[in-house]
């Protein structure tokens, strides 16, 4: 990690201080259509996890459903969880193929089946224009929250360096703006999914 291309910027948030992690990337010579594009394919599940697989190693084994489909044969293993094609929202683990058939029931559009990371931390990586924070989602008094990491934490560096050819690779395209789901084990890091904000695109 090159201090002088990733560097650490203190800034004052409203009610705290936080750290970001700032990369510079060019985006000279891309096009509103080309980044709009390019917005549509990392929103995509199905397209982001094949796109993906070129630039990061680990990307947990999915299926995805559109609205009206059919649930495939699945081959993968259980526990698997179950979860809107864009990733929030609910998640259901299922242990069965019946528990499943029936989690499915309760989504309203197009789902994602997943295997289930046991034992992973999950982050997010929320960049915008270069600044990156990275915040480990948690659970406290029975609701989900998110905390934000310093740069110094094994998670953080961890998560940094694994999707930092992913992140200069996407503000390339002319996405400025966008989320990076990812679960961290020790040295494994899994890219699980990308939210490129909406009606954001390069200037």
């Amino acid at each position: 990690m090159e201090k002088e291309e990733m560097m650490f910027q203190k800034t004052e948030a409203r009610r705290h201080s936080s750290w970001r992690m700032h990369i510079p990337t060019s985006t000279t010579g891309v096009t509103l259509a080309a980044a709009e594009r390019a917005r549509r394919v990392l929103g995509d599940p199905n397209s982001f996890i094949g796109w993906a697989r070129d630039w990061v190693s680990c990307i947990p084994r999915t299926v995805v459903v559109r609205k009206g489909g059919k649930l495939p044969n699945l081959r993968l293993k259980y526990p698997v969880v179950v979860k809107s094609a864009e990733g929030d929202g609910v998640l259901i683990k299922c242990l069965t193929l019946s528990s499943v058939q029936s989690a499915v029931k309760k989504m309203k559009g197009a789902y994602q089946v997943q295997e289930y990371l046991m034992g992973f931390t999950f982050l997010r990586l929320y960049c915008r224009g270069g600044q990156v924070e990275v915040y480990k989602k948690q659970v406290v008094d029975g609701r989900p929250t998110e905390a934000l990491l310093a740069p110094e934490n094994r998670y953080s560096q961890t998560a940094l360096h694994a999707s930092r050819r992913l992140i200069e690779t996407i503000m390339s395209l002319g996405v400025k703006s966008f989320t990076l789901t990812m679960a961290v084990e020790k040295e494994t890091v899994y890219v699980i999914s990308c939210c490129p904000d909406s009606g954001q695109m390069s200037q």
